[in-house]
């Protein structure tokens, strides 16, 4: 009578092949979870005219399958406070080959801080913060003191 075990002493079905298949297939079943994962956390770049800036964004998708972002500033000047003088911070989304579109005014507090939830239904893009002389700015004029880019 055939053993089903293998000359390894493994168990039936768990020889070296079906070890080294798994071995290369974990890879992408973790690369695929991860890439599905409900939440990611994405650490925003500072401007070297701001390096005690500090910006993280929380993005998820909201029950219609839109990106949600939750962003949160630390240790931001206030706008009125740089030189040139701003009126507001404005957040910007900026998809690839495409022009910005300002998606709100980060208001800062006091204490350096700001946080502002943006709905997109876009997937790719860039998100930055810049300074500018209105909140209804059409078009970034500002250096870009926050930044990061986004694949949801």
């Amino acid at each position: 009578m055939k053993s089903s075990s293998n000359s390894q002493g493994n168990a039936p079905g768990l020889g070296t092949r079906n070890s080294s298949t798994f071995f290369s297939i974990a890879p992408l079943i973790l690369m695929l979870g991860v890439s599905f994962w409900p939440h990611s956390k994405i650490v925003m770049s500072n401007s070297p005219s701001v390096p005690a800036a500090k910006g993280v964004i929380h993005a998820s998708h909201d029950s219609n399958k839109n990106t949600k972002l939750e962003m949160s500033v630390h240790y931001l000047a206030e706008p009125g406070a740089l030189t040139p003088s701003a009126a507001s911070y404005v957040v910007w989304l900026q998809p690839d080959n495409d022009s910005a579109q300002n998606k709100g005014e980060l208001k800062i507090g006091k204490d350096r801080s700001g946080d502002l939830t943006i709905v997109t239904p876009l997937r790719r893009f860039a998100i930055f913060v810049t300074p500018e002389p209105s909140a209804q700015a059409t078009s970034p004029t500002g250096e870009h003191v926050l930044s990061a880019n986004v694949s949801q």
